[in-house]
């Protein structure tokens, strides 16, 4: 009976160091995966530290480019004006520039008994007499008037003013 105590007690030592070297291993790994989840945690915090800082980036952003494209807004708005301003400006030239050469491409020179229409230099029409008011008025409308139909009837650059004047 003492040998199988002996052997008893020996297989209870060796069960005895197996398990306490078990709890080791399972000390070790659970030392490890509380290593891992401390790890995992931090990580964590420092994923939503920077999705935070990214959140509030975008944010940043969108307020930026809200501000921009009322800026790009209001520059399309001032470029339209002047535009605009331009070609008003372009046209009052135009006719200003038809106005003075109408004034000083035609001459109408009366003297009684005499009458002659000048234009651009070169005289027209001349009468001798003393014509009458419908005869002055008559000889306007078939000489003189049907020649500025054509300084008026040129083809235009789109925003209503005679080319070429």
């Amino acid at each position: 009976a003492g040998q199988a105590s002996e052997a008893r007690l020996r297989d209870l030592h060796e069960e005895k160091r197996k398990s306490e070297h078990k709890v080791a291993e399972l000390t070790a790994a659970a030392q490890q995966h509380k290593n891992a989840a401390a790890d995992a945690t931090k990580a964590m915090k420092q994923l939503s530290f920077a999705s935070s800082s990214a959140e509030l980036q975008a944010a940043n952003l969108l307020k930026e480019r809200d501000g921009l494209v009322q800026q790009v807004q209001k520059l399309q708005a001032s470029v339209e004006k002047a535009t605009q301003d331009r070609n008003k400006a372009i046209r009052d030239q135009r006719a200003k520039t038809i106005s003075n050469g109408i004034q000083q491409a035609v001459k109408l020179q009366v003297l009684a008994p005499r009458v002659s229409v000048t234009i651009g230099g070169n005289t027209t029409v001349e009468v001798e007499g003393a014509p009458g008011q419908e005869r002055i008025r008559e000889m306007m409308l078939r000489e003189v008037l049907p020649r500025f139909v054509d300084v008026f009837t040129h083809v235009t650059d789109g925003d209503g003013a005679p080319v070429g004047v």
